[in-house]
């Protein structure tokens, strides 16, 4: 079928309809250009969350190296917040991290080296935390060794026993302070190492000193020397072993040494990075794509756009075209019509508006020529009846001026018969008038009968009421 027999409202619809196709198609291709936009944007913002909290997984280890490093300096459990801060904030950001990165396995596997990494470092960092933890215990002993030490108890001891012994009062002076010489030497020796083999001299030492304190009996030397044993060196001994039990600040320094804390970091920190160059990667590629979609969607916009416009205006031309065309040629049936040409050749419209129209116009000037015919032939027959009615017209004007005179004849024969009625009329009329009075005077002859009967009866009436 021709776009040319369409309804005009077929062929607007149909322009309506390619055109609207047109505008869908157009915002499809935009829609999925913005739906890739955006979801591309939100790949990238989880990109960037991704990088932000892998970041902070190590700033968090950072955080628990920094109060680890300040508690193996200083022994205080104030400088553990950071660690436990840390600590804390790396297991949120772990749980956070895994759970947006849920569909990537490759990146979960890379989480879970971080986070064994980290409990690695953790066990080192708690092996620091309980070593230092002991120097710090074990500190009260030393301090209080310390402290006994610069008291002076046993040099101010040992000083005057050398003065007593000087002063030659006492037999085997010389053999007594070498011994007690030997046992400050041991016990000096033990302090400073902490093992229970430099002891051994002043076991010795003292083990004679005993044998000779045993000799002298009770006086005043035996009891100095005892006073420094009990006083100094038995306290001095006794805290050297309780400050054992503990670790020592060399212990820390070995553990430190071996730099597994750094070794655990390190890999935690590349492994970090790792992640983070693969998420970068994946945001370059999100934002390669966002820019494909954009540059999809710009080009979308403008040739949809244009050639949208473009088709619009010149479908729409040739659907007015169409339209105007057949139109106009009703017109010019129309005006042909009215200057009364019908010899007009008038085509069978098409099935649509303008071609009823057409075939209306085609059936009016049928019938136009119709009506004209059937005039000429009633005008044809008009005429011959004209002319026999001026012929009967004729005769029955000599037939009226007959009757004319006939006519006149008569009217002076009635003209004649009226004057006669009209003496007749006079009389009558003054018969009637005579009647009229005769008629009247009766009347009156009749009341003054009236008038006498009344006053006879009057009379009489007077009469028998007198005779009564």
């Amino acid at each position: 079928m021709k776009i040319s027999e369409l309804t005009i409202r077929s062929r607007l619809l149909f322009g309506n309809v390619i055109t609207v196709s047109i505008l869908v198609a157009l915002c499809v291709v935009v829609w999925n250009s913005i739906k890739t936009l955006n979801s591309t944007d939100a790949m990238v913002t989880h990109t960037f969350q991704v990088i932000d909290q892998s970041n902070r997984l190590v700033n968090s280890m950072v955080d628990q190296e920094t109060g680890l490093r300040g508690y193996a300096i200083g022994g205080q459990e104030e400088y553990l917040e950071p660690y436990h801060a840390g600590k804390q904030a790396f297991e949120q950001s772990l749980s956070i991290v895994k759970n947006l990165t849920s569909d990537n396995p490759a990146q979960q596997q890379r989480f879970d080296e971080v986070n064994r990494a980290a409990k690695e470092w953790q066990v080192y960092a708690q092996e620091v935390i309980v070593l230092r933890k002991s120097i710090h215990d074990g500190e009260a002993y030393v301090n209080e060794l310390k402290a006994l030490i610069a008291s002076g108890v046993g040099k101010d001891k040992m000083d005057n026993l050398r003065a007593e012994i000087a002063s030659g009062r006492y037999l085997n002076g010389e053999a007594l302070i070498n011994n007690m010489v030997n046992m400050e030497t041991g016990l000096r020796g033990f302090m400073l190492n902490r093992e229970e083999a430099f002891l051994e001299p002043y076991h010795d030492g003292k083990s004679k000193v005993d044998k000779q304190l045993a000799s002298m009996g009770d006086n005043q030397l035996s009891r100095d020397i005892q006073s420094w044993i009990d006083d100094y060196a038995s306290n001095a001994i006794a805290l050297v072993r309780e400050s054992n039990r503990f670790s020592s600040i060399d212990d820390l320094y070995a553990k430190l040494a071996q730099k597994q804390g750094k070794q655990y970091m390190d890999g935690l920190r590349n492994k970090v990075a790792e992640i983070i160059n693969v998420e970068q990667v994946l945001m370059v590629e999100r934002k390669e794509s966002a820019n494909s979609a954009s540059d999809l969607a710009l080009m979308a916009l403008a040739v949809g756009g244009v050639s949208s416009i473009v088709f619009c205006f010149g479908f729409g031309a040739f659907i007015s075209r169409s339209i105007t065309s057949q139109i106009n040629y009703v017109i010019g049936i129309a005006k042909q019509l009215a200057k009364g040409d019908l010899t007009v050749n008038i085509e069978k419209g098409a099935k649509n508006e303008i071609g009823e129209l057409t075939n209306s116009l085609k059936a009016t000037a049928e019938s136009l020529k119709t009506i004209i015919g059937n005039m000429m032939v009633a005008s044809e027959r008009l005429s011959s009846s004209s002319t026999q009615l001026t012929n009967i017209t004729v005769s029955t004007n000599n037939g009226a001026n007959e009757q004319m005179l006939m006519t006149d004849q008569v009217a002076v024969a009635m003209n004649q018969m009226s004057i006669s009625v009209q003496e007749v009329a006079r009389n009558a009329v003054d018969t009637a008038q005579s009647a009229s009075e005769a008629s009247d005077e009766a009347i009156q002859g009749l009341t003054v009968v009236q008038e006498t009967t009344t006053s006879i009866n009057s009379l009489e009436s007077e009469i028998e009421s007198t005779m009564a």
